[in-house]
């Protein structure tokens, strides 16, 4: 089932239809459970990193940090990059204050 609906949201990107792809892969993630939402959340976010605008993006990675927060480093690191600095000092300050987080990067806390 998740191999449909990966075909079906790379077709609807190659098509270039911002707005249906996107909608595509909410409702991917809808309807499929929620243990193969890690076949999908890669293809959504390349799709959201290369959009023109990049409130978009920033709307699919926080969505995407509730279920994987241990992926901070990778929206600071895209934040960074759009020049969305504030909100990168903010997400990087929370990271550093939280015990529990580990890097994925091999990063100590105050790296």
């Amino acid at each position: 089932m998740p191999r449909i609906w990966i075909d079906y949201c790379q077709f609807m990107v190659s098509q270039c239809k911002i707005t249906r792809s996107r909608r595509t892969f909410d409702r991917a993630l809808r309807a499929l459970p929620i243990t193969q939402h890690p076949r999908i959340w890669p293809l959504y976010l390349r799709f959201a990193r290369n959009l023109p605008l990049p409130e978009t993006a920033i709307r699919v990675y926080r969505r995407y940090l509730k279920l994987s927060p241990e992926n901070a480093e990778e929206y600071i690191d895209y934040l960074r990059s759009v020049g969305r600095l504030d909100e990168a000092a903010i997400r990087l300050a929370a990271v550093v204050n939280d015990e529990n987080f580990v890097s994925k990067e091999g990063k100590s806390n105050y790296q």
